[in-house]
């Protein structure tokens, strides 16, 4: 059985189920790589790094650079429809980057991608992390 397809709860980006479909949630998603995000971040590039979880999780670890936005409003007021925007959560697994990311592609955001290895992989491969639980 397949994943069904998500809804943008109007209080947080946090995936509910709505109605079944032949098509997993993270379909037709534009990916970005861990490598090619590191290598943004490295290099300085301009973009926008959204972790799409609550202020807890991002409080706790986090990539650096990263934004948090505690309300859909105050992360769309804070978007420009032309941004280069990345977005993640905790895993491959996780919806909640998966429903942001297809919410700002509605809205018009012209350069959205996930990346789907999300906090887990960017952790296990050793790179950076920052906030509260991060120790090192």
């Amino acid at each position: 059985m397949l994943p069904p397809r998500l809804r943008i709860d109007s209080s947080s980006y946090c995936p509910r189920e709505v109605t079944s479909t032949t098509e997993p949630p993270a379909a037709g998603v534009r990916t970005i790589s861990r490598e090619e995000l590191r290598a943004k971040l490295e290099r300085g590039d301009h973009f926008r790094l959204v972790m799409a979880l609550n202020e807890w999780a991002f409080r706790a670890k986090h990539i650096p650079r990263s934004e948090h936005f505690n309300t859909p409003g105050e992360l769309l007021a804070s978007l420009a429809l032309d941004d280069d925007i990345v977005v993640y959560c905790t895993s491959v697994d996780c919806h909640a980057s998966i429903a942001l990311y297809h919410d700002l592609v509605a809205r018009g955001f012209e350069s959205v991608r996930r990346y789907d290895g999300s906090l887990t992989d960017w952790e296990g491969a050793g790179l950076p992390l920052e906030g509260d639980w991060v120790t090192g």
